[in-house]
């Protein structure tokens, strides 16, 4: 005989022994107003509960409750459904009222929904409260809130509106319109609005608004902010708006529409702390502080301290501030075919070529990232090199010209091998700005020298070139030295 009857509008709908007169009599059930306007009285065949008290209170509202009643001190109280049976709220119907089956062993306690579906369907799920949320997976929990999907294994949404945790391991905490897509474990957003991970396992936004992590975002995070991109593994976005980071292992920390991205194949590994509009793109190890439309382009190994609308480019280039700077050039100064001999330290020209000099950093084609190897004298089709080569092979090889430095000033530019300018120039006036362009030359300061020829500098002063030896301000050194006016 069952332990339960519903009764509505006075129609027995499952019940004990009942008897209809204006009243109901069940034996099997217990005494209370049930679903509609008819009265039920019951008689237990063991007798009346003895550890409960049933009652009601309208003090504050009106409230129908059970209270333990047993003498000992501390009494539990305990639901226990029979076999893999779920604990709920509302009974199952299949309609909005009931909704559909529950999950074996879950527990759903929500009571307003606007589909049958908005349940806790899945097996072991949780549905504290709220109204219109589904725990359809496995293993998965909705604290509250509205219209939330718990539709991953072992996923969470702890509350909000409009959340959706699909992948199995997810976890959104509140906020609205935040997705996990499914497929991308152990994934988490904790806050905020409009964020998504639609591509990256174990990736991670904090908060903010509209903060994507997609197509290979894998192991990744924004931390906050507002329309923040991040598209490829191990990268970082801290905070600021519309910052995007699209090459492997790179980070911005804060700022304004700050772009890095890699190479061929993504490769990065580079940073920018701050600032606006500044970009290392395409780069590899670069680095920018922060200031404003600074650029890293077509570099490896570039560092970019701060100003505005500088630009370190080439390979192992450094400016630190100031204003339109140009480190270097991202151009190689020649090609040619080089044959190299698994460790020797010496390779062989295809043929003579005068653009070759030493202290040059070799790219060998089909390499996604520089070698290691200078070159460290010429002889005809003779090449020495810094190390010894790692393998047997002829293949083209691009000749670039490294390490130039910019401290600051404006218009500056240091395009040769080794070759430093201190600062000085006219920010305002291109033609103004000091260049240092041949190998291991120097410009200290000043405004519109020249060093043009390998080995000479200008110290200071205005309109001085220097094509052999030292200029220092208007002097004039040796004959193959002229003051240019």
């Amino acid at each position: 005989m069952p332990n339960e009857f519903i009764i509505r509008n006075g129609l027995i709908v499952e019940s004990g022994t009942t008897t209809v007169t204006g009243s109901v009599t069940a034996t099997g059930g217990f005494t209370g107003s049930l679903l509609g306007t008819a009265s039920v009285a019951t008689s237990l065949a063991g007798g009346a509960l003895t550890n409960f008290i049933e009652g009601f209170s309208s003090v504050s509202q009106s409230t129908s409750f059970f209270s333990a009643s047993n003498a000992a001190a501390t009494v539990n109280f305990a639901i226990i459904p029979k076999g893999s049976g779920s604990i709920i709220a509302a009974v199952p119907d299949g309609l909005i009222t009931g909704g559909n089956a529950r999950g074996i062993f879950a527990i759903d306690f929500q009571q307003s929904r606007s589909l049958a579906a908005q349940v806790a369907s899945g097996d072991y799920s949780v549905l504290v409260g709220g109204r219109q949320n589904i725990a359809s997976a496995a293993y998965a929990f909705i604290g509250g809130g509205q219209n939330n999907t718990g539709s991953g294994q072992w996923s969470a949404v702890a509350g909000g509106l409009s959340n959706g945790a699909s992948a199995d391991y997810a976890f959104v905490g509140a906020g609205s319109g935040n997705k996990i897509s499914s497929g991308h474990t152990r994934t988490a957003i904790v806050s905020g609005q409009n964020n998504s991970i639609t591509n990256g396992p174990s990736a991670f936004i904090g908060a903010g608004s509209t903060n994507t992590i997609n197509s290979r975002g894998d192991v990744s995070a924004i931390v906050a902010g507002n329309n923040n991109t991040v598209s490829q593994y191990n990268c970082f976005i801290g905070a600021g708006a519309s910052n995007s980071v699209n090459g492997r292992q790179s980070a911005v920390v804060a700022g304004e529409s700050n772009a890095v991205s890699g190479h061929t194949g993504n490769h990065a590994w580079s940073a920018i702390v701050g600032g606006s509009s500044n970009s290392a793109s395409p780069a590899a190890y670069g680095f920018i502080g922060g200031g404003n439309a600074n650029t890293i382009a077509n570099s490896w190994f570039a560092t970019l301290g701060g100003g505005q609308r500088n630009s370190s480019r080439g390979f192992y280039n450094f400016v630190g501030g100031g204003t339109l700077n140009t480190g270097s050039s991202p151009t190689a100064v020649t090609s040619a075919t080089v044959a190299y001999t698994a460790s020797s330290a010496t390779a062989n020209l295809s043929a003579p070529n005068a653009n070759i000099k030493i202290g040059q950093i070799l790219f060998l084609a089909n390499s996604e990232t520089p070698s290691t190897l200078y070159v460290t004298a010429v002889s005809g089709t003779v090449l020495t090199l810094s190390a010894n080569a790692s393998s047997t092979v002829s293949t083209s090889t691009s000749f670039f010209t490294p390490h130039a430095t910019i401290g600051g000033g404006g218009n500056n530019i240091a395009s040769g091998s080794y070759t430093f300018v201190g600062g000085g120039g006219d920010g305002g006036t291109k033609i103004n700005g000091n260049y240092a362009l041949a190998d291991w030359s120097l410009v200290v300061g000043g405004r519109a020298n020249r060093s043009t020829q390998d080995f000479t500098s200008v110290v200071g002063g205005i309109n001085n070139l220097a094509s052999n030896n030292i200029v220092t301000g208007k002097q004039i050194g040796r004959a193959s030295c002229r003051e240019r006016v």
